[in-house]
């Protein structure tokens, strides 16, 4: 799944939710950004904006998770 936080400063908490109640296990996160909203990469700084990920540790068929601003965050789940 792949989210978006538009807002410049906002964190943004959701509940990620199976509508068929599968268990989920084992999110992998992986976040792009840089350091701040008109960030890009260039010749001169080729890794401004770049890519870290992260394990959460979960059970069951929904958990809670805190989007950091201007961030596009995909959350890759085993089901």
């Amino acid at each position: 799944m792949y989210v978006v936080n538009r807002s410049k400063d906002e964190l943004l908490e959701t509940e990620v939710s199976l509508q068929n109640g599968a268990a989920i296990e084992d999110v992998k996160v992986r976040v792009i950004n840089g350091p701040d909203i008109k960030a890009q990469n260039s010749f001169d700084v080729p890794n401004e904006v770049g890519t870290r990920g992260k394990a959460l540790s979960v059970s069951g068929s929904s958990f809670v998770y805190t989007f950091e601003p201007h961030f596009v965050t995909a959350l890759i789940c085993s089901l």
